[in-house]
């Protein structure tokens, strides 16, 4: 079902954005939404989610080398790709910047956006210690 909308949006969205002559982002970091506005601050040390948080850690690091460590990283692999090489199938052509340029262009911007963009305010107002 979820392969149906995206092939039958993508295409729109590629058509948009076809007749841009240079690889322009959609919007500059100033002008994205300003993620300490909607995440929550981290939890102190002294709170039950920072336990379960680092618990959480232990037991995923635990796993480590076993088919669903080895799954949960190339799932958390957010370059163009390796979401090039996942939607590829489901589009029905190889998306590569030689191929496909402005659909590869199009996943930087949005991997731009949503990978850093989207959480960079955060991450500098929170500063949280790891």
């Amino acid at each position: 079902m979820k392969s149906r909308y995206l092939l039958f949006f993508l295409p729109l969205i590629v058509a948009k954005y076809t007749s841009a002559a240079t690889v322009q982002p959609f919007h500059s970091p100033e002008e994205s939404v300003n993620s300490q506005f909607y995440l929550p601050p981290p939890p102190g040390n002294d709170d039950p989610a920072f336990r379960y948080d680092k618990e959480a850690y232990f037991r995923g690091y635990a796993m480590k080398n076993s088919p669903r460590w080895k799954q949960a990283v190339e799932d958390a692999d957010v370059s163009v790709e390796n979401i090039a090489k996942i939607f590829s199938p489901v589009v029905g052509a190889k998306i590569n910047p030689k191929d496909t340029p402005e659909t590869w262009n199009m996943l930087q911007n949005l991997l731009t956006m949503g990978g850093y963009y989207a959480t960079a305010s955060a991450k500098k107002y929170y500063m949280r210690t790891r």
